[in-house]
């Protein structure tokens, strides 16, 4: 799907806009300043007729209606909602430091204390909202951004759900996507979360799935008949910790908490520094270090996931946003 290319708003409420910084299929996402105190927000402005007109209104809704209640230093904070004749305007705490994809993809490097303080922090995000009995459904690197001290948050709740222990709907992104939720059986959502956790936290150690991935199609046929088979696992307690997450019996998998108590527990990850992270800042005027990527794949990891098309599913007759 094309991504949006409408004109936006100057002013929005406070804000003046200085920027595009990114585009989606029915949004544009600007930079805006506070003309009266100089506070920088990212704004996204979405096309009122084209979510209505492919039915995704609902979702925008959705998602305004629990992100707007969150509060917690992992999860990306909204300012402000402007409901215009055109748009709805969303104003958001600004992310500058790109997403973690991104940085995995351009070989930026952390150090081992760092993946663990930012895999930490992840999880202390969604420990906040499993007590709520929230699911986001679309953890993955994609999702992770990174503020201007390099404090990762979670962004974009559209398919995120309450009462999150029977759901049915098939949704996520497949490489993500926990083996209930491929197979079209009713789920714990908050246990479907967790082994999204435990591909992302995979991928980030170790710059590769902890599976052979040629395909979409491949990957779902493979879960549906059984036959796939988590051979790429990375060794040490980080990665008995993974595999934990990644127990094909959902509930085997470790709640959010529990995982956090592991993270704080394990001998391995003891000697994590304390806002490890919070050093990071000096990172964009550095030559970071940068390694090659390892993939198992045909296709090649880029800063929006693989080469082939991996879309973020919402339901069956959504298309995606």
């Amino acid at each position: 799907m094309p991504a949006a290319n409408f004109e936006v708003p100057q002013v929005v409420g406070p804000y003046k806009v200085t920027k595009i910084i990114g585009r989606g299929a029915f949004a544009v996402v600007a930079l805006g300043i506070n003309e009266k105190t100089e506070e920088k927000v990212a704004l996204k402005v979405i096309d009122r007729a084209a979510m209505m007109n492919t039915n995704s209104l609902q979702y925008i809704e959705a998602e305004l209606r629990l992100s707007t209640r969150f509060n917690h230093p992992s999860i990306v904070k909204i300012y402000d909602v402007f409901y215009l004749p055109q748009y709805i305007v969303i104003a958001m705490e600004y992310l500058p430091n790109n997403n973690l994809i991104s940085h995995i993809v351009d070989g930026v490097f952390f150090t081992y204390q760092e993946k663990i303080e930012l895999l930490t922090k992840v999880l202390e995000g969604m420990e906040y909202l499993h007590s709520k009995n929230i699911a986001h459904r679309d953890i993955k690197p994609e999702n992770i951004l990174f503020d201007a001290n390099f404090q990762p948050k979670l962004i974009d709740f559209g398919l995120s759900c309450e009462n999150a222990d029977a759901m049915t709907t098939f949704c996520g992104t497949v490489q993500y996507m926990s083996p209930e939720m491929i197979r079209n059986n009713s789920y714990n959502a908050l246990k479907a979360d967790i082994w999204a956790f435990g591909v992302t936290a995979h991928l980030f150690i170790t710059k590769e799935f902890p599976w052979m991935f040629t395909s979409d199609a491949k990957h779902i046929d493979n879960i549906k008949t059984g036959k796939l088979q988590l051979n790429n696992i990375c060794g040490s307690n980080i990665g008995k910790i993974i595999e934990k997450c990644l127990e094909f019996d959902p509930e085997k998998r470790p709640t959010a908490r529990e995982l956090l108590q592991m993270f704080n527990s394990s001998e391995c990850l003891k000697t994590r520094a304390r806002n490890a992270l919070s050093d990071k800042i000096i990172v964009p005027k550095l030559t970071p270090q940068r390694f090659q990527i390892k993939t198992h794949s045909e296709g090649r990891i880029s800063s929006n996931g693989f080469s082939h098309s991996h879309p973020t599913f919402r339901v069956r007759s959504a298309p995606a946003f």
